[in-house]
């Protein structure tokens, strides 16, 4: 996990993980799923609870903040953020350069500056990548 400190050493802040699934039902939904330890299970529900993220829905655009932030009474407890995007079959997904590094599309080792990545959701082999904006 990615761990980040702001520059006072009060505020932590981690990479959330995005999977990208097909959903079953042809409606696009998101769900996150936030964790952490504890003192008790009580604590570390409510340390899951605490964290703050935030996503600018405009129209058919998401934008996900790159990190979540862990307020600083809560101190680090391994608190942890998965996102999971459901996209019906043919939704086109556009992805900037903001995510080259995530596990799904960093796999593609040939991300040029200020790029734009062109994925498509496939009936039988899920997120499929089909080339990049600009070409």
């Amino acid at each position: 996990m990615d761990i980040y400190f702001d520059k006072d050493n009060i505020c932590f802040y981690g990479k959330p993980n995005l999977d990208i699934q097909k959903s079953e039902d042809g409606q696009t939904k998101l769900r996150l799923i936030r964790e952490s330890q504890g003192e008790s299970k009580r604590a570390a529900y409510q340390y899951a609870e605490n964290i703050e993220y935030y996503i600018d829905i405009r129209d058919s655009l998401l934008v996900f903040d790159p990190f979540f932030m862990v307020t600083p009474q809560d101190k680090w407890k391994f608190q942890r953020l998965d996102l999971t995007l459901y996209i019906p079959e043919g939704v086109v997904v556009i992805v900037d350069n903001a995510l080259r590094h995530d596990r799904i599309f960093g796999r593609w080792a040939r991300w040029r500056s200020n790029d734009e990545y062109i994925w498509i959701m496939t009936e039988n082999k899920g997120l499929q990548f089909c080339g990049n904006k600009s070409d």
